[in-house]
């Protein structure tokens, strides 16, 4: 309400992340602001996503979520994973031009919008997902995950997403343009944030 910034320190289990988003959801559900939601774990995207499907559930609500990780690690392709972030994206890129991604050429194809849209209202009556949940279901359907789950985001009131989604500023511009948000209308939580000051630094470090 008065748009400060909040800094809580209390210890592990004590149910910090109902309590901070009961009180964001609470304030925002009725304008039109997002909620970016970012932890430096896939443990934690988990509890969230149970979260929110919890005061979906007491509340009967049907809050739209969308939990996102690192594009390399959703891709559909087997071994990327394996590569570093710099080779994935260089990977990636490389594919999407010269259109030999079979799950980026479905997401795009004219012919498969039918599809597209089923498995797109299949994963929103499902909501909220597990990331791992919409990259098995989209991959099955040979769809890019990740282009899926952006694509979702635009609707969603809540997106669950890594530090580097946001302080990454190639990243924060190409997924906040993906997705339509705007950090100006946006409220920010950092979970765990005593991991900030080295994920801020390792962002700017350069690596031979």
């Amino acid at each position: 309400r008065n748009k400060q910034h909040l800094l809580i320190h209390a210890p592990t289990g004590i149910g910090k992340t109902a309590a901070i988003l009961s009180a964001v959801l609470t304030e925002t559900l009725d304008k039109n602001i997002n909620v970016f939601f970012l932890t430096p774990r896939h443990t934690q995207h988990k509890i969230v996503v149970e979260t929110i499907r919890n005061i979906n559930k007491k509340h009967n609500k049907s809050i739209e979520c969308i939990d996102m990780i690192g594009k390399k690690w959703m891709c559909a392709l087997d071994g990327a994973s394996l590569l570093s972030s710099g080779e994935f994206y260089e990977f990636c890129h490389d594919m999407v031009k010269q259109e030999t991604c079979d799950f980026y050429n479905n997401f795009k194809s004219k012919d498969k919008k039918h599809e597209r849209e089923l498995l797109m209202q299949e994963l929103l009556t499902h909501n909220p997902l597990h990331v791992e949940e919409l990259t098995q279901i989209s991959k099955k359907r040979f769809f890019c995950p990740y282009e899926i789950s952006a694509d979702l985001a635009k609707k969603a009131k809540v997106i669950i997403a890594d530090y580097h989604h946001i302080l990454n500023p190639s990243i924060r511009e190409l997924l906040l343009k993906r997705t339509d948000k705007l950090l100006s209308s946006s409220i920010i939580i950092f979970d765990e944030a005593h991991n900030l000051v080295s994920k801020s630094r390792d962002l700017l470090t350069n690596k031979l």
